[in-house]
């Protein structure tokens, strides 16, 4: 398994520092989502400004989820 990390990027900045373990870097996507959807319910006021930052260690692929009621997806390398 890998280990990924679930930052927060923007308006709030919130490092990840253990990270959680996934067996895909889509289950990892997922996850990233599911937060992204879970903090645009329980804190609006990062809607449209925050972004969930996903980074595994041994890659330098950063996948961002933006907090909002329907997540935006952006893969950058």
């Amino acid at each position: 398994m890998k280990r990924f990390f679930l930052g927060l990027h923007g308006g709030c900045n919130v490092a990840d520092p253990l990270g959680f373990r996934f067996e895909t870097e889509l289950q990892a996507f997922r996850a990233a989502e599911k937060l992204a959807l879970d903090l645009s319910e329980t804190r609006p006021s990062l809607e449209g400004n925050t972004w969930i930052a996903l980074t595994q260690d041994d890659s330098e692929n950063v996948y961002c989820v933006g907090i909002g009621k329907k997540p935006r997806s952006l893969t950058r390398n």
